[in-house]
């Protein structure tokens, strides 16, 4: 009965055995993974090794052997490629993007993001893989069913292995088809769970601002390119140079070192971790709509944004779907946005705005070719994106640079299409990497992704004394967080916040002078609200000085 699978274990295990050594070398010596933590993984990836072995050695035809072997090499090279950008392997939602971007956007990024080591780690992981395809052993169809039953256990074993951590940095093929089968885990514990409720605002307590508001979130935006900060290029002159009255703050952290992390708790402030609160509390929207207010939400973003888009926001613009016939989205740049900003910003009555650009994500040349004069900065990638590597350096940060150049532009001709009272609360959803320690883009957890600009700006004198500009201004230097925007809001909107179901962080006023001690980023998936998440602390001098993972349920 055993004596096929016993006659294909022999020959099984010497390759995994290799895989195994292979994968320990790569992770030690290129991916920098501490030797205890390798040990430990590749101990737990084994039966997930031996499990695709076997699916290997066991299919009876050429062609199966062969697309599995293909389906390791790129699953490998993701994984390896990502860990070499990001300092991790895929996490489910990286895997959800992938899947629903359209090919033209795929293949631009995997592009960006080529990495000729994951392609040659990749290709000595699969040549263990692919020496068992040659020549496997023939087993009768009578006796694979001991087979089968030992590869449901180990199936079992790699869907719930620890190795599941995208910080582990080992065994990236198994540990692709665990985060895969979590994916999927998630999804369909999602689709079964009951719909959460979301609680509508209350009324304010007292009227609000008598201006109309306009929250600007920019995307990727550095916090040295701005106000108050200096950087030697002047590649934000018109922010720079302001007349119009401001309070430009220093020293700010984000909610997340990513967009689908960052801006839905932008719109929601949910308690850590508790992430089904994203789909409970009240959005600003809901507030700034109870408070009187037309709300509305134009976007140059891709995100369908469900955290938060719903009935409460009275227009929505948002992109359409990319197609790679005419190579356009609804706002291909960000200046498509300027006429549905004026129209909607002047309409008579209590305007609450929000505007997100997409101006300074990569591929950063792309964003721009619009504008022929932002082009200071040569050489540049305009047309021609270059992988994140340290050779094209020059480039990369000649693109950026560039970029924040037409955010500056349109910024600019955004205030100049305000024609009534209004106060503009300008950040981002997070920073950028430009090459530091290796690190590029975002969505990776290093320092200079969680640090964004903040400013706020009123069109007129009467705007900031309402919005009690002085107050605010002895805050720009203190330590504050994106937390502390929300609470801000409610309060020009007229909430006394002290009387709402939800609690909130203190708003910038309330921040003691010594600033907050330990802001907190979210650097992992928001998930369903069953997963552990994990944050990091930085300290009011912007170090980090922790990192810890939380269980979402209560």
């Amino acid at each position: 009965m055993y004596q096929d699978l016993r006659i294909s274990l022999r020959r099984v295990l010497p390759a995994v055995g290799i895989i195994l050594l292979i994968e320990a070398l790569l992770a030690v010596f290129w991916l920098g993974t501490p030797t205890h933590n390798v040990i430990l993984s590749l101990m737990t990836a084994a039966p997930g090794h031996l499990l695709l072995a076997l699916m290997i050695v066991f299919s009876s035809a050429l062609w199966v052997r062969l697309a599995i072997i293909v389906a390791l090499f790129f699953a490998d090279y993701a994984q390896y490629a990502f860990a070499s950008f990001y300092g991790r392997f895929l996490q489910p939602g990286e895997i959800y993007l992938m899947t629903t971007n359209s090919t033209g956007e795929f293949i631009q990024s995997a592009l960006l993001y080529f990495s000729g080591g994951a392609v040659l780690a990749s290709a000595l992981t699969v040549a263990a893989y692919a020496g068992l395809a040659i020549r496997p052993p023939s087993v009768e169809p009578k006796k694979r069913v001991s087979v089968a039953a030992l590869m449901a256990v180990m199936f079992w074993v790699v869907s719930t292995g620890s190795y599941a951590s995208a910080d582990s940095l080992t065994a990236p093929d198994v540990a692709f088809l665990s985060i895969n089968v979590r994916a999927f885990r998630e999804w369909f514990v999602r689709r079964q769970a009951p719909p959460a409720i979301r609680q509508a605002a209350p009324k304010p307590g007292h009227a609000g601002a008598d201006f109309d508001i306009l929250y600007l979130i920019g995307e990727s935006l550095r916090a040295d390119r701005f106000p108050p900060n200096g950087y030697p290029r002047k590649v934000t002159p018109y922010l720079h140079g302001f007349t119009l009255p401001h309070v430009a703050f220093s020293n700010v952290t984000s909610h997340g070192d990513c967009t689908g992390r960052s801006v839905p708790y932008l719109m929601t402030a949910p308690n850590r971790p508790l992430h089904r609160e994203l789909y409970q509390r009240p959005t600003l929207f809901s507030y700034a709509k109870s408070a009187g207010y037309r709300t509305s939400f134009i976007y140059a973003n891709e995100n369908d944004w469900s955290e938060f888009v719903d009935s409460n926001i009275d227009v929505l613009q948002r992109n359409a779907k990319y197609t790679s016939e005419d190579d356009r989205w609804t706002y291909n740049n960000d200046e498509n946005m300027l006429s549905a900003v004026s129209k909607i910003a002047n309409t008579p009555g209590p305007q609450f705005l929000v505007v997100e650009t997409y101006t300074s994500h990569w591929p950063y040349g792309d964003r721009y070719k619009s504008c022929a004069s932002c082009r200071i900065y040569r050489p540049d990638n305009v047309g021609k994106p270059v992988p994140f590597s340290s050779i094209f350096h020059t480039q990369i940060v000649n693109s950026y640079d560039n970029a924040i150049l037409y955010f500056d532009g349109f910024m600019r001709k955004m205030v100049s299409v305000l024609r009534k009272p209004t106060l503009i609360i300008f950040t981002s959803d997070h920073g950028e990497s430009l090459g530091e320690r290796g690190m590029w883009g975002h969505c990776s957890a290093a320092p200079e992704q969680f640090f964004v600009p903040l400013m706020f700006v009123a069109t007129d004198e009467a705007v900031a004394k309402t919005a009690k500009f002085e107050e605010l201004q002895l805050r720009a230097d203190t330590a504050m967080g994106h937390a502390n925007v929300f609470p801000s809001l409610l309060d020009m909107l007229g909430y006394d916040r002290p009387s709402l179901s939800w609690s909130y962080d203190p708003s910038i006023r309330e921040i003691p002078s010594a600033g907050t001690p330990n802001r907190k980023v979210l650097v992992s998936e928001i998930g369903s609200g069953s997963e552990g998440v994990q944050f990091v602390d930085i300290d009011t001098r912007g170090h980090v000085v922790r990192r810890e993972t939380l269980s979402a349920t209560p």
